[in-house]
C-alpha cells in the first residue's frame, strides 16, 4: 500500500460506526449509518496528497467551496490531476441540491479513474464510492450494481481499508431484505459469516463480528452465538467511543441472561471504566455488585 493508503488506513482506525446495528429493520437507515466519517476519512487521506485546499474544505464538510475549488485547480503533474478529478467527485456526491446532472458528473469521474488504474489507492477509493453510490444515493437503488462494485474490490484480496470495508458492505447486503432473496436466515447468516475469510484488517473484523452479533439477534438465532461475535469484535477493538461504550454494555447484558458471570462482570467493568458518567452506570454498577456476590471463584 502507498503512503496515502497508510493513511487512509490510520484515519480508518478511528473510523466512525455510530448507531450500527441499533435497529436492523430500518434498512435504509443502517446502511447510512455504516460509515457516516466516510467522506472525512477519504478527505483525511489524500489532504497531503493532491492540493490542499480543496481536500481540507471536503474534510469540513464544505461541499459547495471544495467543488469549486477542485474545479479550478489546474494540477501540475497527470498524478495530481487523478487525484483532483477524486476530490471533485468526492464534492460533487456532496453538493446541494444534489441533482440528477452532478451525479451523473461524479459518476463518470469516478469510473474514468477506475478504468486508469484500480489497483492504486485512488481507483479502490473510487470503486467504493460507485459502490455506495449504486447503494444509497441513486433515486432507485441498485443494489445489484453495488454487489457488483464491493464484489470486484473484495475479489482483489487487497488489504486497503476500503476494500476490506467492501467485504463488510456485502454481508450487510447478504443479510437483509428487500434486497435479497427470500431465502431463510440461517443461510443469509451462514453465508456472510464465511466471507469472514476474505478480512485481514482487524477493524473490518470487528465491523463484520458486530454485524453478525446484530443480526444474529434480529434473526432470532442462537443467543450463545451473537454473544460469541461481541465478545470477538471486543477482542478486536472497536474505536468509536460511542459504538464501544454500546457494545459493552449489551455484551455484559447478554452474557449475564445467558449466566456467562465472568464475561459479565468483564464488560460491565469495561463499560463503567469508559463511562462513569453514563445512564446505564448506576445499572452497571448494581449489576457488577450482585455478580460479584453470586459468582462462584
Amino acid at each position: 500500500m502507498t503512503g496515502t493508503g497508510n493513511n487512509l488506513a490510520a484515519v480508518y482506525g478511528r473510523r466512525e460506526l455510530s448507531g450500527f446495528g441499533r435497529d436492523t429493520r430500518r434498512y435504509p437507515a443502517l446502511v447510512r449509518l455504516l460509515v457516516p466519517g466516510l467522506i472525512t476519512l477519504i478527505a483525511s487521506a489524500f489532504t497531503h496528497a493532491a492540493e490542499e485546499s480543496g481536500w481540507d474544505l471536503t474534510a469540513h464538510y464544505r461541499f459547495n467551496e471544495a467543488r469549486d475549488a477542485f474545479g479550478h485547480t489546474r494540477p501540475a503533474t497527470p498524478s495530481l490531476a487523478r487525484l483532483n478529478r477524486l476530490g471533485l467527485a468526492t464534492a460533487l456526491l456532496n453538493v446541494q441540491p444534489r441533482t440528477d446532472a452532478t451525479l451523473a458528473q461524479c459518476v463518470g469521474l469516478l469510473e474514468k479513474i477506475v478504468a486508469e488504474n484500480l489497483g492504486d489507492d485512488a481507483g479502490i477509493t473510487a470503486l467504493y464510492l460507485l459502490g455506495r453510490i449504486d447503494q444509497i444515493h441513486r433515486a432507485t437503488p441498485d443494489v445489484a450494481a453495488a454487489r457488483r462494485r464491493y464484489t470486484q474490490l473484495a475479489d482483489g484480496g487487497s488489504p486497503h481499508p476500503l476494500a476490506q470495508l467492501a467485504v463488510v458492505q456485502l454481508a450487510l447486503l447478504t443479510l437483509y431484505r428487500p434486497l435479497v432473496p427470500a431465502t431463510p436466515p440461517v443461510e443469509r447468516l451462514a453465508a456472510a459469516e464465511a466471507l469472514a475469510a476474505r478480512l485481514t484488517l482487524p477493524s473490518a473484523q470487528s465491523d463484520l463480528h458486530l454485524l453478525l452479533g446484530r443480526s444474529t439477534l434480529f434473526f432470532g438465532g442462537a443467543k450463545e452465538k451473537a454473544l460469541e461475535h461481541f465478545v470477538a469484535a471486543r477482542k478486536l477493538g472497536i474505536a468509536p467511543d460511542r459504538v464501544r461504550a454500546d457494545t459493552a454494555f449489551s455484551t455484559a447484558e447478554l452474557a449475564r441472561e445467558l449466566g456467562r458471570t465472568h464475561v459479565a462482570v468483564e464488560c460491565y467493568t469495561a463499560f463503567l471504566q469508559e463511562n462513569p458518567r453514563d445512564v446505564r452506570s448506576w445499572t452497571a454498577r448494581q449489576a457488577v455488585v450482585a455478580l460479584s456476590v453470586t459468582a462462584v471463584p
